[in-house]
């Protein structure tokens, strides 16, 4: 009988990740299958809150000469910017 990591996993080897490793130790519990099902969205969550912890870090304190954070976080909003309004 498969477990649920070996029934997730394609065929191509790769490495685990956190979420893989804690469903192998709470294999036979329902939060195993939850996490499973909400892998996609806990990483996208976690993206998401460091995306904004460093924009909130670029933005704290603006100069006319920006720093080089500052300076990532104009470039790559002048690049999505034009992207889309292009």
């Amino acid at each position: 009988m498969q477990t649920m990591v070996e029934t997730s996993v394609s065929k191509s080897p790769e490495l685990p990740n956190l979420i893989t490793l804690l469903v192998q130790k709470l294999e036979p519990s329902r939060l195993a299958g939850v996490l499973l099902a909400w892998e996609n969205l806990i990483f996208s969550v976690i993206i998401i809150a460091a995306i904004v912890i460093a924009a909130f870090l670029a933005g704290r304190k603006t100069t006319m000469v920006p720093g080089r954070l500052q300076g990532f976080f104009e470039m790559f909003v002048g690049d999505v910017d034009d992207s889309y309004a292009a």
